[in-house]
């Protein structure tokens, strides 16, 4: 774990915060690497797992000084693995995940829900796959994500980068259960006590069962963020349109 992720075990569940408030918990490699040891730690304490942001956002994504940084195919390989070892392990853990969102959720950080099992979002909250903007692609929502918001509707997200209100996110299958900010913390306990109430057997088999529906997506998913993610992020379009950005200077 790293000062950037951070657990706190509160008995039946843990809460992750993504720590980084500053960059709008933007991820790094670290912070990806640390997401998939803490998640899969907790999977096998029979635990569920509660993902938020602490400041203003869930997070706005990949942080994108980190992928202008990349200069080879192996460190861009080596960065988008720990992205889908992350993802796949928030996927594939045996016990529920419920993603709090209260702010930004864009990019990378939008994607997280598309693997989460309940997705509780305030009314003020955002929802954006801009990946496109900066010469790259949503993986997750071109794979797994047609499963929740359909595959014409998934790809009109990618190419038109739309940002959702928390009521459109909720018509599309990204988020389950839309409040109040100042209800927020009550709904979030009570959504885990009604999971507290699924013995963790019972939880399990749900989670296997229906991971076993979306294994053939497993390899796609792998070949979308490890090969064309670590190719796009070195082309000359994705490095100026990233450049653009750190500079602030991107429309």
């Amino acid at each position: 774990m790293s000062k950037y992720i951070v657990a706190e075990d509160r008995g039946v569940y843990v809460v992750v915060w993504f720590n980084r408030p500053e960059k709008l918990n933007a991820f790094t490699l670290e912070m990806w690497r640390h997401l998939g040891e803490v998640v899969e730690d907790y999977c096998g304490k029979e635990k569920i797992i509660v993902l938020r942001g602490r400041g203003r956002a869930f997070s706005a994504g990949d942080d994108i000084p980190s992928m202008y940084s990349l200069d080879s195919l192996d460190s861009s390989e080596s960065f988008f693995r720990e992205l889908y070892r992350a993802v796949e392990r928030v996927a594939s853990c045996r016990e529920p995940i419920v993603s709090v969102v209260d702010g930004y959720a864009f990019g990378g950080g939008a994607e997280i829900l598309l693997v989460s099992d309940i997705v509780i979002a305030t009314r003020n909250s955002l929802f954006s796959y801009p990946e496109g903007l900066i010469g790259l692609l949503p993986p997750i929502l071109l794979t797994l994500g047609s499963y929740s918001v359909g595959w014409r509707r998934a790809k009109a997200l990618a190419l038109l980068a739309s940002r959702l209100s928390a009521e459109d996110a909720q018509r599309l299958g990204i988020v389950d259960i839309v409040v109040d900010k100042d209800k927020l913390d009550s709904i979030v306990e009570d959504i885990i006590e009604k999971l507290s109430r699924i013995p963790p057997t019972a939880r399990s088999s749900i989670k296997k069962i229906s991971l076993e529906t979306i294994k053939h997506l497993s390899s796609v998913i792998e070949v979308a963020v490890v090969d064309e993610l670590s190719k796009l992020v070195l082309s000359s379009e994705a490095k100026e349109l990233m450049k653009l950005f750190i500079e602030k200077k991107f429309r």
